[in-house]
C-alpha cells in the first residue's frame, strides 16, 4: 500500500519534552489569525505565526517552570482573545 499526502505542511523547530497538553492553537495577538503555541517541561513556552522562516517561533519564553497545559482565551473578559 502507497500513502500520499495532499495537504500543505508546515515545519517548525522546537525541543524539549512536551505534554499533549502544551499545544494549543488560538489567536493570541488579536489579529483575527491564528498562532501555535508550544510548551516543554523545561520551561520554554515558543509562539509560531503561520510560515516562519526555516521553522523558527516568532517568541520564545524561557524558563517558566515545568510547562503541562497552555490554555488561550480573554482573560480580562473585555470581549478581545
Amino acid at each position: 500500500m502507497r500513502t500520499i499526502s495532499l495537504v500543505n505542511r508546515l515545519k517548525w523547530s522546537f525541543s524539549g519534552n512536551m505534554n499533549p497538553y502544551a499545544l494549543v492553537i488560538g489567536d493570541v495577538d488579536n489579529d483575527g489569525d491564528n498562532e501555535f503555541v508550544i510548551g516543554n517541561l523545561n520551561g520554554d513556552l515558543a509562539i509560531f505565526k503561520g510560515e516562519c522562516e526555516v521553522g523558527l517561533p516568532i517568541y520564545v519564553c524561557r524558563n517558566l517552570g515545568t510547562i503541562t497545559c497552555i490554555a488561550i482565551g480573554d482573560v480580562r473578559n473585555c470581549g478581545k482573545v
